[in-house]
């Protein structure tokens, strides 16, 4: 008899732990769908400019991932180990200096030019005439190579890139080649004669 509630015991444990496991599996997946399909929005509309920067979503993921390594970190910390102290305190430091890029990141464009600003640097101001290219270089970034500011890149989860690329198409000059990525491609590029 005590053998068959303890064998039961375990077999339940086990169950839960499926459960959970599983559970995990379901929000982590939800929580990436949000993030993807945030990624596809239209640049925002501010003041006669389009407004490119990262997601809410993807900022709101970066937040409670950083808080995570930090309770993990402290949690470590409580039952004295020093090794998950250091690599999740490690973890959770890169992560909020990763916050600067997520939270101060954004590209204004219009007609005449775009704008990058960071929070690290005077804003840069590229007419469309000095672009020679914008292309997929792969599946997480988008490169613009200019005459007179050189490669820039961007990470593909900036919310409204395909309305920047859009604006490339049509404010690049004629006699420039631009090359822009197939829809369907894969992550393929194609040359365009604008």
């Amino acid at each position: 008899m005590y053998g068959q509630s303890s064998s039961l015991g375990s077999t339940l444990m086990q169950i839960r732990n499926i459960i959970a496991r599983a559970a995990a599996w379901a929000v982590v997946a939800l929580l990436f769908q949000w993030i993807f399909k945030a990624q596809g929005r239209k640049a925002i509309q501010r003041n006669g400019s389009a407004v490119v920067s990262y997601s809410v979503p993807l900022k709101a993921c970066h937040a409670l991932g950083v808080m995570l390594l930090l309770i993990l970190a402290i949690a470590a910390a409580w039952s004295g180990e020093k090794m998950y102290v250091m690599s999740f305190g490690t973890m959770a430091f890169v992560g909020f200096c990763c916050s600067w890029e997520l939270y101060s990141k954004r590209i204004e464009f219009d007609d005449r030019e775009f704008v990058i600003y960071l929070a690290w640097c005077k804003p840069k101001r590229i007419p469309w005439t000095d672009v020679i290219s914008f292309k997929n270089e792969s599946s997480l970034d988008w490169t613009v190579r200019t005459r007179s500011h050189g490669k820039i890149t961007f990470f593909a989860f900036l919310s409204g890139l395909q309305d920047l690329r859009a604006a490339a198409e049509k404010n690049v000059r004629k006699d420039s080649s631009l090359v822009v990525p197939l829809p369907a491609s894969g992550g393929h590029s194609q040359s365009l004669q604008p």
